[in-house]
């Protein structure tokens, strides 16, 4: 759950503000057995409880935004109005009062009315804006300060903030006719005391929560935990992979060294050799004499014990090494170690009790 969490984060990290807010209740959100909150998503080394610097303005930190909508663009606006550093511009944006850094595009949506184009638009603090009602000045929501187009640009040109367009017109289209348009940009009176009287209003400090009425976080099950394990699990896969690849080097370099020093040994060798020429090295040959127990009874039987006084130099050289099965459809050769036998045999030998019987019969044919 704290992974999923974390992807669900990532997922809506660029439209937090458009999650409802609601209730605490006994069943949400989820609580451990100690009371603590679970599956909270929440970014690895930001403090808790802070808001994020988008939602703050720019020209008073101490203002905070809990989410993106009127009250922002309402807050802006005061500045636009009556913010004397801001006088004489005419690009400051409504969502952040950036100055010619942010552009906001309009297009028809449903209906025909007209929309904010989130996908061509670029600005910090975007979001989607009805603007329908936001040029309604009510009560409670009195800015009307919305992107409109200049009747006096092109039509591809980017759209103008209401509060914004007078300063506009008076900049870049100073012979125009500016009262020809001038219901586009006008501000009533009550609207623009109501933003004044909030904007004059000092920023009021939000009330510490107190550890009672604060909600307890669960750590074990924050989507911090499923970060940080994903990160470790990267490092040691990262450093075991760099452990093998070192490790597979050294082989190859050590496997390296040593093929040069036989290579070279061998060259060594045969510049030797070429100049002074070795005689044949004699054959060594090592005779194992196998146990009683480990002989068939062919070969116990036929298992010559050799006479000390006997020569031990024969005139074949084979005969020392090798016998041969003297069956009708033998005929092979045997090696004196592979049949357990010490010596040549004295008498005809077989390979089997088939070629034995087989040589019998062939003799009493006959």
């Amino acid at each position: 759950m704290t992974g999923n969490g974390q992807v669900v984060l990532r997922s809506y990290q660029n439209g937090v503000s458009s999650i409802p807010n609601v209730p605490l209740t006994s069943t949400f959100p989820y609580r451990s057995a100690n009371g603590a909150a679970c599956f909270v998503c929440e970014v690895d080394g930001e403090v808790r409880g802070t808001l994020p610097k988008r939602y703050r303005c720019l020209r008073c930190p101490a203002v905070a935004f809990e989410e993106l909508g009127p009250k922002l663009i309402e807050h802006m606006g005061g500045h636009i109005l009556f913010d004397q550093n801001l006088r004489d511009k005419h690009n400051v944006c409504g969502l952040c009062l950036s100055i010619g850094l942010c552009e906001i595009r309009l297009a028809r949506g449903a209906g025909g009315s007209e929309v904010v184009d989130i996908s061509r638009s670029h600005c910090p603090n975007l979001f989607k804006i009805k603007l329908k009602n936001a040029r309604k000045s009510t009560k409670h929501s009195p800015c009307t300060n919305t992107p409109l187009h200049c009747p006096y640009c092109d039509s591809n040109a980017a759209p103008v903030w209401k509060y914004s367009l007078s300063r506009h017109i008076d900049i870049l289209h100073p012979s125009a006719n500016k009262a020809r348009f001038e219901e586009l940009w006008r501000v009533d009176d009550e609207e623009s005391t109501q933003i004044s009287t909030k904007f004059k209003m000092k920023a009021r400090k939000r009330k510490q929560m107190t550890a009672t009425s604060m909600l307890r976080i669960s750590e074990e099950h924050s989507s911090r935990v499923a970060l940080r394990q994903q990160q470790t699990t990267d490092h040691y896969t990262t450093e075991s992979v760099a452990d093998s690849e070192s490790a597979q080097t050294s082989l190859a370099q050590s496997s390296s060294a040593i093929l040069l020093g036989k290579r070279l040994r061998g060259l060594s060798d045969a510049s030797d050799s070429q100049d002074v020429p070795s005689a044949p090295k004699p054959r060594l040959t090592i005779k194992i004499r196998p146990s009683a127990a480990r002989l068939s009874s062919v070969q116990v039987k036929n298992r010559v014990i050799p006479d000390s006084d006997a020569d031990t130099q024969p005139d074949d050289p084979l005969q020392d090494e090798f016998c041969w099965c003297r069956g009708p459809e033998s005929g092979e050769m045997f090696h004196f170690e592979c049949v357990g036998l010490l010596d040549a045999p004295e008498a005809d030998w077989f390979c089997s009790d088939m070629c034995r019987s087989n040589t019998s019969s062939q003799k009493k044919t006959k």
